[in-house]
């Protein structure tokens, strides 16, 4: 038997005998693009060889499948990367440089003529380019789980960083194999796959029920007492915006504020996005901020406090929630809210804003604080 026999025999192996998790993945890739399920038996088959160098093969094959999945998903590609930009710029600088040169090199005096000045306008152009279009890795992968997430809203902080991380830590250790660094064991290595595994599938075919199951178990864990370590165990539970949104959705005790605060959740409201190709706005609901309206009335200080740290946004049912907490907590508190609120009524996109100020500032009135914040009603 040749050897194009023998691998095509193990191929037909590795896929016969993938069950669970593993036949979920392929066929949740089968459905993106047959290259990116092909990528990954690749990798399965070369785990199930003899092949002495068979984990460096898998790893290169899954660190390619990390890498590859964003375009086979539409993420837009630039029209011309850094390299070329960075070129044109050298042809353009060895114009300039052969203009300019003497017997000792380049000499630069006199004047800047239309060598130079054009140069140093292909340069503006590029850091000016290369501002607009930079995004960091972290922001990449970001935008990849976004696209794969099933609602496509915007991702809480401490919850985005937590996946991020591990994507990052995921394509780390297979390119570490990939390049022979180190000595990786099979277990370990066939341990690393199965996160990938889970990882993946937990994007592309979402398990929701028993996300949600995992997750009321852990509220209920939180009637007696939320630490650090149970909030730790709920943004690993969560994966992803519908898993977020039920979390908060399903909170009634005040106990959570302070533990989530300390992790840096209430401080991303989603902001006002412009669709894509389109006119319309699109304007999210925040789960933050209604659990914090639930609150207001039985933990009203931890939720003031909140409330002040919650950054300036431009969405309006961001901005809608917290004057419905100033409507819910001692006007003494919430009186401290009122030149914020006057910065909100320049915006476009009103909503119920407008109506639920004036709500506030009758409130205030009744309240007999309205004098000392008169301007509210310019």
């Amino acid at each position: 038997m040749d050897d194009k026999s023998k691998k095509d025999d193990n191929t037909q192996l590795a896929l016969l005998q993938m069950s669970g998790q593993k036949r979920g993945l392929y066929e949740a890739l089968v459905e993106i693009h047959q290259n990116l399920a092909d990528t990954y038996l690749g990798a399965l088959t070369a785990i199930s060889s003899n092949n002495p160098d068979r984990l460096a093969q898998a790893a290169h094959s899954l660190r390619e499948l990390i890498e590859k999945l964003p375009m086979y998903i539409g993420m837009p590609f630039r029209s011309a990367n850094l390299g070329e930009k960075v070129q044109n710029l050298a042809e353009q600088w060895k114009k300039v440089v052969k203009h300019y040169q003497g017997s000792d090199g380049p000499q630069w005096s006199g004047d800047i003529d239309s060598h130079l000045r054009k140069f140093l306008t292909k340069l503006d152009e590029f850091f000016t380019w290369h501002a607009a279009n930079r995004q960091t890795r972290s922001q990449q992968k970001l935008n990849v789980l976004r696209r794969l997430d099933r609602l496509g809203l915007a991702f809480p902080g401490p919850i985005q960083e937590a996946w991020v991380e591990q994507w990052k830590d995921l394509h780390a250790y297979f390119e570490s194999v990939a390049h022979h660094r180190d000595f990786h064991r099979l277990e370990d290595f066939e341990w690393r796959v199965s996160v990938l595994e889970e990882f993946l599938l937990s994007w592309l075919r979402p398990r929701t029920f028993d996300n949600h199951t995992t997750i009321d178990e852990l509220i209920k864990e939180g009637e007696t007492r939320v630490n650090r370590d149970l909030v730790q165990r709920v943004i690993a539970a969560i994966k992803g915006t519908a898993d977020h949104a039920y979390f908060f959705n399903q909170l009634t005790s005040p106990k959570w504020l302070q533990p989530l605060l300390e992790h840096n959740f209430f401080r991303s409201p989603p902001p006002r996005e412009q669709i894509e190709n389109t006119q319309y706005i699109r304007q999210d609901y925040w789960p933050e901020s209604k659990y914090l309206v639930r609150m207001a009335a039985a933990n009203s200080e931890i939720v003031f406090t909140i409330v002040s740290q919650i950054p300036d946004s431009d969405n309006v049912h961001v901005l809608e929630d917290i004057v419905d907490v100033a409507l819910a907590i001692p006007p003494e508190m919430a009186v401290a809210l009122v030149p914020r609120m006057k910065k909100w009524l320049k915006l476009l996109y009103h909503s119920q804003l407008p109506e639920k100020i004036g709500a506030f500032v009758a409130h205030l009135y009744a309240s007999k604080l309205i004098m000392r914040h008169e301007y509210v009603a310019e």
